[in-house]
């Protein structure tokens, strides 16, 4: 039963009811988005008897309760404080400040401008890729004879597709001021006012200054970090345009005290500060090109399984999609991405075809075609990471294919996903088409060649038999699959199973300190391989809890279990996620299904870890096996 003594301590520990913005939760946590999060008290929260954890990941403020208890306080609270239907408080406070983090300063401040720059440009992408492979298809089609540049099409068309990139300090205005919670239609405007036409004139001929000062001849037309410097400056202006300007003039006096501020203030200094920014960028991946030359690639790509594994490799895109709004071109980043995607495919496919067993055959076919175009995370953690050998092999293959790609000159010039269809958008130049498919052609050869001879695939051992600690055969028959997510497995009532066929992983490795630091309970991960999983009970018991994206299992000798299916999935509101024909206080058995997860469709967004937790068992003597690959109704305890 929850106590309101409790639910009390909770809301004065973020700062009381008017500082908080939305209120929500998900199976094991209350999540509090605060308007200012330098009044949550970390300490008092950590003495409040139901509280196991706190987090802050994302400007979110979180409180673990655990299963059940969450449910518990959450409606409490919300019967007991002001919030509305969408979760949202009374707000008692205008505005706010920034939360203080937690860490090296430093490095939050480098991974919170990654985080901008990131979701500023991120909304954009399909529409920046549309509009670029209009210039790439013109390219094709000139240098087959199909048109003629001096053409009224073709200069249509072009001026359609270079209007996108000519735009962007407007596009990106927009998105940079709604990640950085000011005004979206203003963050536009100072971008339509950086690129006019006739006052970047006036600056060029230096027939304008201001206030006496003389303006810099940048040109700000196809720039992104200017931008957003300018929108950051807009937050703070806005912020003391609304504390000085009179009530009565309010509706326009706002946004004419912003523009006399922000606008000089953008052409004489932050203007100039983001093109040194970008111009920065832009030599210090000239001079890695340069001075690696033909191994740039190479060497980039070799490191590529590792960023991907650490969810680091997205701090790439910005610098990328910088650098060819910069330069036209980036020489190294993308590049890179092609040699790993299609090493890995070719890894992935030569996996499948050599491989006895039915279903890791399918797991590398599939695989491989997915990498072809363009998606690598399903050959990643099903494939390479599952087996240090196709590891090794798959490296050997990046660090050939890399060399090949340097030593032909491949260069990006739309910022796409690298597989089969950056074929067209390498239209650029005599030469960089032919360089492009070279280098796809390369990476899956290398590495289905050097995979299929060195990988040491073929003699898959089967699952052994069940031994007296639980653990299920898995039959090997052309029903397998069929009987995987059909049948349950016989174990004892003390045995704990993996729900799925799949990898363990280290719980360490998973990007949420909550599981990471096994808050909650003893902890294990797991990946799972292919486009979709059937997640099924891990133990004989009675479901305590059921949600799309997480369950949990009472087994029959009272031990608490949890299965979470990935990091802040609570927010897919369910999309992605099947329930079978299970209800909280159904009896299961192991290898019962539970859930069936779109891993395609919800790994764009989210990191698709699936958790198991022992509840409450860090004084109890359970220890799990080390990473590897695992099957399901396979025990995951020593």
């Amino acid at each position: 039963m929850a106590d309101i003594n409790i639910a009390k301590q909770i809301i004065d520990a973020v700062g009381g009811e008017g500082n908080v913005k939305i209120f929500s939760h998900c199976m094991t946590r209350l999540r509090f988005n605060l308007y200012d999060e330098s009044k949550a008290n970390d300490e008092a929260a950590k003495k409040i008897s139901v509280v196991k954890g706190i987090s802050r990941p994302n400007g979110q403020y979180q409180m673990i309760l655990g299963t059940g208890t969450v449910d518990e306080y959450f409606d409490l609270i919300v019967a007991t404080y002001k919030f509305n239907e969408e979760g949202q408080s009374a707000p008692d406070v205008a505005g706010g400040t920034d939360g203080k983090k937690e860490g090296n300063p430093v490095f939050n401040a480098f991974t919170h401008g990654l985080d901008i720059v990131s979701g500023s440009i991120v909304p954009w992408l399909g529409c920046i890729m549309g509009a670029l492979m209009i210039s790439a298809i013109l390219s094709i089609f000139t240098s087959l004879g199909l048109l003629s540049t001096e053409s009224g099409t073709y200069l249509f068309f072009s001026t359609v597709s270079g209007a996108c990139v000519y735009s962007f300090p407007i596009l990106i205005g927009f998105t940079a001021a709604e990640k950085m919670q000011t005004n979206k239609y203003m963050g536009a405007l100072i971008g339509a006012i950086m690129i006019y036409p006739s006052l970047m004139d006036a600056i060029s001929e230096g027939t304008v200054s201001i206030f006496g000062l003389s303006i810099q001849n940048f040109s700000y037309t196809s720039t992104i970090v200017p931008i957003i410097l300018a929108v950051w400056l807009l937050k703070y202006v806005e912020k003391l345009a609304k504390k000085i300007c009179p009530k009565v003039i309010y509706i326009f006096g706002v946004t004419l005290i912003e523009l006399i501020i922000t606008v000089p203030l953008v052409y004489l200094i932050v203007g100039p500060i983001g093109m040194v920014i970008t111009n920065a960028i832009s030599n210090c991946v000239l001079f890695i090109s340069n001075h690696a030359g033909f191994l740039a690639p190479a060497i980039a790509g070799a490191i590529m399984p590792l960023a991907v594994m650490a969810g680091v490799h997205y701090g790439l895109f910005p610098i990328a999609t910088v650098m060819i709004s910069d330069l036209g071109y980036d020489p190294i980043i993308h590049p890179a991405l092609m040699v790993y995607n299609m090493s890995l495919a070719g890894a992935a496919l030569a996996y499948g075809v050599k491989s006895k067993n039915p279903d890791d055959k399918s797991v590398g076919i599939s695989s491989g075609v997915s990498g072809i175009v363009g998606i690598s995370e399903a050959g990643l953690f099903g494939v390479v990471l599952a087996n240090k050998r196709i590891l090794a092999t798959t490296e050997v293959a990046i660090l050939i294919s890399g060399i090949i790609t340097g030593l032909v000159g491949y260069k990006c010039y739309v910022p796409l996903s690298q597989s089969i269809f950056s074929i067209p958008a390498a239209a650029h130049g005599d030469f960089n088409l032919m360089a492009c498919i070279i280098s796809l052609v390369s990476g899956v050869a290398a590495g289905f060649i050097v995979t299929y001879l060195f990988g040491g695939i073929g003699a898959e051992a089967k699952q052994a038999d069940v031994p007296d600690g639980g653990v299920a055969e898995i039959p090997a028959d052309d029903k397998a699959e069929e009987k995987k997510i059909t049948d349950s497995v016989e174990v004892t009532d003390e045995a704990i199973v993996a729900p799925a066929d799949g990898e363990i992983i280290d719980i360490a490795t998973v990007p949420d300190p909550v599981f990471a630091e096994q808050v909650l309970g003893k902890s294990t991960a797991f990946r799972y391989p292919g486009d979709s999983v059937v997640l099924c009970s891990p133990a004989n018991g009675k479901i305590s809890v059921l949600d799309s994206h997480a369950y949990g299992v009472t087994m029959n000798n009272g031990v608490e279990l949890l299965v979470h299916c990935g990091i802040d999935t609570v927010q897919a509101n369910g999309e992605g996620f099947k329930l079978k024909d299970k209800k909280p206080g159904d009896p299961v058995k192991a290898g019962d299904p539970i859930v069936e997860v779109d891993l395609k469709k919800l790994s764009e967004k989210y990191d698709m870890s699936v958790m198991l937790v022992i509840v409450d068992s860090k004084e109890q003597p359970f220890e799990f096996v080390t990473p590897g690959p695992i099957k399901r109704g396979q025990s995951v305890l020593k």
